[in-house]
């Protein structure tokens, strides 16, 4: 049996906006024999993305699955319209959002802590990053050119979700050795790739303070893009 253990959590806004205004979602679930954790990153350019992504995040830890399909997402949908109440907004709001939709990406990760299994679904360009001891690997992307402005997203429309099946990420992984995971929004996961691997920033943060600097010092440098960033930090171990 492996022990997971969730190490840290970090987020933070885009430079120059308040918090409200972080658009990236997270949430997880933690018992004995799972730990069920996902990331979302709301598309700024739609109605209601910061609320869509946060719902996707809440429904993949209560109702994980290995497949983002309609029949999964229609609860989901069903709780955005209960929750933006879409007949009291304003005309113009209301006409923009049951035309375009609200839309979001989603990883999530699933471990069987007694099977050490750990099932994973991806949709866009929010990531996971596995360091084994002597080799390391970036889930669902291989390179940086994966990243773009134009991810494939998880409408709230479900005519907008016809090519969802085939614009998604999933696989079943067998655990047997120790390893740390980032999971992570795409800001990050570009920052990995432009600093050539090197992990010991993200392994030594302890405080949302040294979150707050690793940040700033990146943006500074333009070496992380200005973007809501998050990242949660797991720790897999064996007895």
């Amino acid at each position: 049996m492996m022990n997971v253990k969730l190490i840290n959590e970090f987020f933070i806004q885009k430079y120059g906006n308040e918090i409200t205004e972080y658009e990236d979602a997270f949430a997880y679930k933690d018992d004995e024999n799972f730990l069920h954790i996902a990331i979302s990153d709301g598309s700024t350019e739609a109605s209601f993305s910061k609320e869509w992504a946060q719902i996707l995040v809440n429904h993949y830890v209560k109702s994980p699955t290995t497949l983002i399909n309609m029949k999964w997402l229609r609860p989901a949908i069903k709780e955005l319209y209960n929750i933006i109440k879409i007949d009291s907004l304003p005309w113009y709001a209301k006409n923009k959002f049951i035309e375009q939709g609200s839309y979001a990406t989603l990883i999530g990760l699933s471990f069987n802590k007694q099977e050490n299994q750990l099932s994973i679904v991806a949709v866009g360009d929010s990531c996971a990053l596995f360091e084994y001891v002597t080799d390391k690997l970036l889930i669902p992307f291989d390179d940086e050119t994966k990243f773009s402005n134009n991810p494939y997203l998880i409408s709230s429309l479900e005519n907008r979700n016809e090519l969802l099946i085939n614009n998604q990420f999933t696989a079943k992984l067998e655990i047997d050795e120790e390893l740390d995971i980032f999971c992570m929004s795409d800001a990050l996961g570009s920052w990995y790739y432009s600093s050539l691997g090197c992990l010991g920033e993200l392994e030594f943060l302890e405080s949302n303070n040294d979150f707050i600097d690793f940040v700033s010092d990146n943006r500074k440098n333009n070496t992380l893009k200005n973007d809501d960033v998050t990242l949660i930090h797991i720790k897999v171990s064996f007895p």
